[in-house]
This record gives C-alpha cells, structure tokens and sequence, in this order.
C-alpha cells in the first residue's frame, strides 16, 4: 500500500454568510471552463457545462463523502446515531455516482472533440462501473431480485480505509450496510492493494454485485478535465473567443409584493 498526501490542494473561496462545504477544487482557479464566451456554439456551450457542473459536483461530493467516512471510522457513531448519519454519507455517494456517469456521457460526446487512443483506460473502461450500478439504481423495482440475491442493500454498501497510525501503518476497514439484515454479518475484509489518500481512501459502493471505487475514479476525471481546459484555452484564443464576453453563474433577487388575496 502506497500513502499520498491529499490529492487537491485549492480551496473553493465560500460565503462567510453561508454554511457552505470548502471542498478541494478540481478546476484550475481560472478555468476556461468558467470562462466560457457567449459567442459560443451554443450546444457546445450546453456540453462545457455540464462537464464543468459535473467536475465541481465530484470534487464537492467526494470531499464531503471523505470527511464524513474519517469522522465514522475514528469517532464511530452509536446505534441511535447511525440511522442519522448514514443519509449524509450515501447523499454523497450517489451525487458523486451520478455526476461520474453525467461527466462520462457528455465528454464522450463532446461536439467535434478529436481523441487520440492512449495506454492508459479509456474513460468509458474506469467509469464502466459507475455505469452498471447507476442503471440498477435507475431500474431498482427491476433490479430488486437482484440486490436481494446478492444480499446487498438497495441503496448499497459502502465500504472504505481509513488510516490512524503511519508507522507502522494502522488502518481501520469500515463498511456501512443501510436497512434490514437478515442474518448478522460476519467481519471479513478483501486483500487490498492501492495508493492510499490519507487518511481515508479506497472508497467503494456495492450495489446488486456490482461495485464502483468512488476514490480511483478521481485522477480519471482529472485528467480529463486539465485536458479540456488546455484545449480550450487554445481553441478560445485560435478563434479570437478569448476577448468575446463572458456571462456565467448568475443570481438574482427581485422584490415580490403578493396580492392582497395571499395568505401567509
């Protein structure tokens, strides 16, 4: 088992007003991704954003997932406060299981995109398994017989590491199985081999016999994403987009007076 330091180093600037997640950014600070210029093919600004919503989903979902997993395993929860606590973390989980599969879809079918074949797996192989448990998930009255033969639950199993002690190295697994239990489960754990994020990595969710490793997709997406940048950036200043205005996120706020009528 190899052990990294944290993956993501910038932080999200948040509303000193708000409870809102700091969370390791996957975009660049100035990311053409949040630069996209209105002159834009528009379905290729539809592509871009949601690539980029998608990317910023997964980064947020898989630092909260993380903070929430490490928190489980050192201060575990009581019986009355598992209930309570399981919601937050699958929350996370299937936001960042659906984001995966969205970020899939629209880079591979990314208007006019050129992709040159590579060594490493291609993007439709490292999300593969985000694809099968997210089809389950959608077809789960379907899928039922299936999650009950592998006795998994429906909402699935969450498994993961989280490291105490570096030297020597001390870990703990941890699993969450949400719902009814037929028999009580026996303590077992898989050999495992992988590049530990500590303290917590090697995040995984089990559904209907199908598991999805909700750590080892990050540096996939990554990749992906420091790419298209790249080569936006250089398609923007090729085309003389880079200088075209740019409108992006908007919020507003208006007065509303209801009528007289409107109970309150």
């Amino acid at each position: 088992m190899t052990l990294s330091p944290l993956r993501y180093d910038k932080v999200i600037p948040v509303c000193s007003a708000l409870n809102i997640w700091e969370y390791e950014a996957m975009l660049s600070e100035n990311s053409s991704l949040r630069r996209v210029p209105a002159s834009l093919n528009r379905k290729q600004a539809v592509f871009i954003d949601g690539i980029r919503h998608s990317a910023e989903i997964i980064a947020l979902a898989h630092s909260r997932l993380r903070s929430t997993l490490t928190e489980l395993a050192l201060n575990p929860p009581s019986a009355n406060e598992l209930p309570l606590v399981t919601p937050h973390a699958f929350l996370d989980a299937w936001a960042l299981v659906d984001a995966v599969d969205k970020f899939r879809l629209l880079y591979q079918n990314f208007p006019d995109m050129i992709r040159k074949a590579g060594s490493e797996p291609s993007l439709q192989d490292a999300a593969q398994s985000f694809k099968k448990i997210r089809d389950i998930a959608d077809h789960c009255s379907a899928a039922a017989d299936r999650v009950a033969s592998k006795d998994t639950a429906g909402l699935g199993v969450l498994t993961w590491l989280t490291g105490y002690q570096v030297s020597p190295t001390e870990l703990w697994y941890c699993t969450i199985r949400p719902g009814t239990l037929k028999t009580e489960p026996t303590l077992k754990w898989p050999r495992i081999e992988t590049k530990l994020t500590w303290p917590t990595g090697h995040i995984c969710l089990l559904v209907g016999g199908c598991q999805a490793n909700l750590s080892e997709i990050l540096p996939h997406i990554e990749k992906r994403v420091k790419k298209l940048e790249s080569d936006l950036d250089i398609a923007f200043e090729r085309h003389d987009l880079s200088i075209s205005p740019v409108a992006n996120d908007l919020f507003t706020r208006q007065v509303y007076k209801p009528a007289s009528n409107l109970k309150i």
